[in-house]
């Protein structure tokens, strides 16, 4: 639980968007304001990005979070996105390349 001023950050891999559970915690937190920001580690070209009918942010922009998309291979480019967007609720899409 977050305390006041602060956000709880939630870590999501690639495959979770395509399960329900995941996409109604987003759709919650979008519609609730909840101070949490849901980090998305999302591997462009592997095999559970195929089945999505839209990208992670375009998404997230749809149901009303605030996000950001960066080089998930960037540590601190996820740092300062996790930054930027406050305490949510937000969508950091973390675009990695599929090894």
């Amino acid at each position: 639980m977050a305390l006041a001023g602060e956000a709880a950050v939630c870590f999501l891999g690639t495959g979770s968007l395509g399960y329900g559970a995941a996409q109604e915690a987003l759709q919650l937190a979008a519609a609730r304001g909840a101070p949490v920001v849901f980090v998305l580690s999302w591997y462009t070209d592997g095999p559970f990005s195929a089945p999505l009918a839209v990208e992670p942010a375009a998404y997230g922009t749809a149901i009303g979070l605030k996000v950001a998309v960066v080089s998930g291979a960037d540590a601190a480019a996820v740092k300062a996105a996790v930054v930027s967007v406050g305490d949510g609720p937000a969508l950091v899409v973390a675009s990695m390349p599929h090894a």
